[in-house]
């Protein structure tokens, strides 16, 4: 899933590359602002568990692409991580001008987690930790939420 603020020409073109590794799914296309806004409405619904943290990457080592794909082989069942690449126009706004900060960084890493029963808190919780631990033994690697 990604997100492209733009012309539909120049979102193509950005997302050439990575297409053409020939992805098992890609389900790439353009939709309205409020269903990106909805896309996880049933998946965050009122009662459901949820675990995150995230950092911020200067780059993406080859370490950092390796320790991602062993927690993903490692999750409990509804893990993900999740790379925002940044930079553009949020980079060249001053770091004090609004509220998020990082936006110096090529990526966002995000480790989540969403389960719904709660006798399997600790599990869910012990992988978003384990992995944010190991990404951010990396150099260059940022941890800025918090829990």
């Amino acid at each position: 899933m990604g997100t492209h603020s733009g012309s539909q020409d120049d979102a193509e073109r950005v997302l050439r590359p990575a297409r053409s590794l020939r992805p098992t799914l890609d389900t790439v296309r353009p939709v309205s602002y409020l269903s990106v806004q909805t896309a996880n409405d049933e998946a965050m619904a009122w009662g459901k568990r949820f675990y995150m943290k995230g950092g911020f990457l200067g780059d993406l080592p080859d370490d950092a692409v390796q320790r991602c794909v062993e927690a993903a082989a490692d999750q409990p069942g509804g893990g993900e991580i999740t790379l925002w690449a940044q930079g553009g126009a949020i980079a060249r706004v001053p770091a004090d001008a609004m509220a998020f900060t990082g936006r110096e960084a090529a990526f966002w890493v995000g480790v989540e987690t969403l389960w719904e029963d709660p006798n399997e808190d600790g599990s869910y919780i012990a992988w978003g930790r384990r992995t944010m631990d190991a990404l951010t033994q990396l150099p260059g690697v940022a941890r800025k939420t918090a829990n």
